[in-house]
């Protein structure tokens, strides 16, 4: 956290620094989750998915986080602890609706300025459309070269070295540990790296940032 780059976001009120501390939340939550209560399950659904609001990518540790809670809740056959999660996690989707709402009246797209998600819905052709397209393009890449080559940007990207390569070593690390809580954050970051691959293959490199407390 003492890395110049994460300095400059606090200290600057970037968006970043809300999405760094609902991660750590939904992490530290993480290591203590068989001893979390009904309403404090309640609001790790709600932080989980509060951050949709503020960020897209924090899409990828709703629905990672959302999966490790859900696959120990139904090992322990908590339905009621599952009931909470759920309560929670629809009181942080209603508060962030009203950005994507707005966005589809006006747009036709709800995660404007990223691409529609396929044909369910419809993008006018305007001016705001065409601008986000081209803006949109610098989060995506071909297959082939195109993918090694934004890993390896990732990693040698001057302003975030060497934050992105040592937050991957000490999660892979967590995976092996016996400690099933630093597992379960563990698996929180690298399900979202891979989500993120997924939606962004061009892995743009302040885009890892939110797991960043993780480590």
């Amino acid at each position: 956290m003492a890395h110049p780059y994460v300095m400059k976001i606090f200290s600057a009120g970037f968006a970043d620094g809300y999405a760094i501390l609902l991660t750590t939340i939904v992490g530290a939550s993480f290591l203590r989750l068989p001893r979390l209560t009904h309403r404090e399950l309640t609001c790790l659904g709600f932080c989980c998915w509060i951050g949709m609001g503020s960020r897209y990518q924090m899409g990828a540790i709703a629905i990672a986080g959302s999966a490790i809670v859900f696959l120990y809740l139904v090992r322990c056959r908590d339905w009621n602890g599952a009931k909470h999660f759920v309560g929670g996690a629809i009181v942080a989707a209603t508060a962030s609706s009203p950005f994507y709402l707005m966005n589809w009246r006006y747009s036709g797209n709800p995660f404007w300025p990223l691409p529609a998600p396929g044909p369910f819905f419809s993008t006018q052709s305007s001016y705001a459309n065409t601008l986000a397209q081209t803006f949109s393009s610098r989060f995506t890449v071909g297959l082939g070269d195109g993918i090694p080559r934004a890993i390896w940007r990732l990693f040698t990207e001057v302003y975030l070295f060497p934050l992105p390569i040592a937050l991957l070593l000490i999660l892979v690390a967590g995976l092996f540990v016996r400690d099933r809580g630093i597992r379960r954050v563990a698996w929180l970051g690298v399900l979202f790296l891979g989500l993120w691959l997924v939606e962004s293959p061009g892995l743009y490199p302040t885009h890892f940032l939110p797991i960043l407390g993780l480590g």
